[in-house]
């Protein structure tokens, strides 16, 4: 990311002492970048004649440099070429455990400067301000030329960044297998809680995307407004108000679908940011839009379950004893008086009667009836295809539960 700074070649031709109008006068022949510098003649390090490159040097200068200019324009020249095959190497063997490739401060810097100056009307404090790890994040997939989702949580700004002190160590494989043991710094994630914090980790991806060249500040700004802006209107009756929830699901279905229309287009040619135009297609989609409506209430759901509910023709009741109506038995205990009004037998049921027109009990046949009953041993007989299943005649003027009454019934 270096080799095509403007930034970053001239502040490292500053540092190694190159006057500043040999640095204009280069700039004036189109060479501003460790690029443009390492291809500007046919020279290559470690040849044996370097004549070519003095000869550019005095054209462009004017005059032919000095010996201790040549040495400086030797080095700025080497280096100019390391970067290079760096660059290319990484290209090669790039794989996806490989650390992402670092802006250079000055570039950064620059970056940070013209986005302050772009937006005049933004105050971008420190609060507000990407940290270096979000815009080399960003930076990296325009260089990729491929989007990833950004999660908000790790769009965490300048002054978390400054105060982050904790470093651990981190164990990385370089290309040929090796293990290589670095210090990798810890940064917290930023809190979503709340509207504003938020909001401005929105604002902090959206800044970080216009310095990376991949979308631009206003159009992400758009979008963010949209999200809150629904997210505050009143709902209709019965429906609860957007969620941060909601907001988020959103945000990730957007930006998903934005990936796989720009891919490998993130770049573009120019003159418009292809994530722009697919932004603005996507985010007043239906497929983007229902994400973010209101939702029905508990109390408005569980209500409307019932309304939507339909109810099953009406059975008829059908005919009871009246020996097995405990109404017309005299009752005692705290039993009395339950179980009042007529009894409907359930669809499919019956009532099955023994000697003496009495029902038949069959929890006492399995030995779970509670009821106040009386053995009879001239009763047993086989039923239901069971052998010796003993009858139990309930004792009527006995306390009895609406369940035991039941018991009853098959």
């Amino acid at each position: 990311m270096a080799l095509d700074s403007k930034a970053a070649f001239q502040q490292r031709a500053a540092q190694i002492e190159l006057s500043t109008q040999d640095i204009d006068a280069l700039e004036l022949a189109g060479i501003d970048t460790y690029a443009k510098y390492a291809f500007c003649s046919t020279y290559q390090p470690g040849a044996a004649d370097e004549a070519p490159l003095m000869q550019f040097l005095e054209t462009v200068l004017g005059q032919r440099p000095d010996a201790e200019q040549s040495a400086k324009y030797r080095r700025l020249f080497f280096e100019a070429h390391a970067l290079c095959l760096q660059d290319l190497k990484g290209k090669l063997e790039r794989t996806e455990h490989t650390e992402a490739k670092i802006l250079p401060l000055a570039e950064k810097v620059e970056r940070i400067q013209l986005i302050k100056q772009k937006l005049s009307g933004l105050l971008i404090t420190p609060a507000l301000e990407p940290s270096h790890q979000l815009i080399d994040k960003a930076v990296q997939q325009y260089e990729e030329n491929s989007l990833r989702y950004l999660e908000l949580t790790s769009c965490t700004s300048r002054e978390q960044e400054i105060l982050a002190e904790k470093a651990s160590p981190s164990l990385t494989f370089d290309s040929s297998g090796n293990i290589k043991v670095t210090k990798k710094q810890e940064l917290a994630q930023c809190s979503l809680n709340g509207d504003l914090k938020l909001k401005s980790a929105m604002q902090r991806r959206a800044l970080a995307y216009d310095m990376a060249g991949v979308a631009s500040f206003l159009v992400q700004e758009k979008w963010a407004n949209t999200l809150f802006e629904r997210m505050q209107q009143e709902p209709p009756p019965g429906f609860k108000y957007v969620s941060h929830d909601q907001l988020l699901r959103a945000d990730k279905a957007l930006w998903l679908k934005v990936a796989e229309e720009t891919r490998a287009q993130v770049q573009g040619d120019g003159t418009r940011k292809p994530v722009d135009d697919a932004m603005e297609k996507w985010s007043v989609h239906p497929e983007i839009q229902y994400h973010i409506m209101p939702l029905p209430s508990g109390s408005q759901a569980s209500s409307g379950n019932k309304l939507n509910a339909t109810p099953g023709p009406a059975q008829p009741a059908k005919p009871v004893s009246k020996d097995a109506d405990p109404k017309n038995q005299p009752g005692k205990g705290k039993a009395k008086g339950k179980g009042k009004g007529k009894i409907i037998v359930p669809e499919n049921c019956e009532i099955k009667f023994g000697e003496g027109n009495k029902p038949i009990c069959m929890k006492y046949n399995v030995g779970i009836c509670r009821g106040n009953v009386k053995h009879d041993a001239n009763m047993d007989t086989t039923f239901a295809g069971v052998s010796r299943v003993t009858k139990c005649i309930p004792q009527w003027n006995a306390p009895m539960s609406d369940h035991e009454y039941w018991s009853g019934f098959h």
